[in-house]
């Protein structure tokens, strides 16, 4: 009798533990955690599209190029402004090395681009989602006369409409 109810209540705990995690995707072992690569797809999305909503029209070069986009993850295009973009969707703190080789990759991308680009306003954004500030990549920017612009925005989430 008593194995009869040790089986009665397994099944009962197991049904319960299903209905748990079908309700809370983040304890169901079929959850698919976001690769490095999604979440970075998604913060150049939502950088994207806030440029978008101040009317720029925006090139996804780090989505559509992937590897081969040349450390510039968006290009923003209005009048005669165009805007080239580094999004970090990171925990940690951004690091000096990081900034300088968007400096590089931008210097290139002028210099490869130089006829499309000789009548165009340059600004040249890095952008990383958490809140972290670094005295080090500052005095850096002073270095260079702020040639580039550094912001910190977080990714607000938002839910997709059906």
């Amino acid at each position: 009798m008593w194995i009869f109810a040790l089986f009665f209540i397994t099944i009962i705990l197991f049904l319960l533990f299903s209905l748990i995690s079908s309700q809370y995707p983040e304890t169901n072992h079929r959850y698919k955690k976001q690769t490095n690569k999604e979440k970075g797809d998604e913060y150049e999305f939502y950088i994207g599209r806030l440029f978008k909503e101040h009317g720029y029209k925006v090139y996804y070069k780090g989505i559509n190029e992937g590897y081969f986009d040349e450390g510039i993850d968006l290009i923003c295009y209005k009048g005669i402004e165009v805007v080239l973009v580094q999004c970090k969707n990171w925990k940690k703190q951004a690091d000096l090395n990081s900034v300088k080789k968007f400096v590089y990759n931008c210097r290139e991308y002028e210099q490869k681009n130089y006829i499309k680009l000789k009548r165009k306003s340059i600004r040249k954004i890095f952008v990383i989602s958490n809140p972290y500030k670094n005295k080090e990549i500052r005095e850096y920017l002073k270095q260079i006369n702020n040639e580039i612009e550094f912001f910190n925005i977080a990714l607000q989430h938002y839910r997709k409409i059906y």
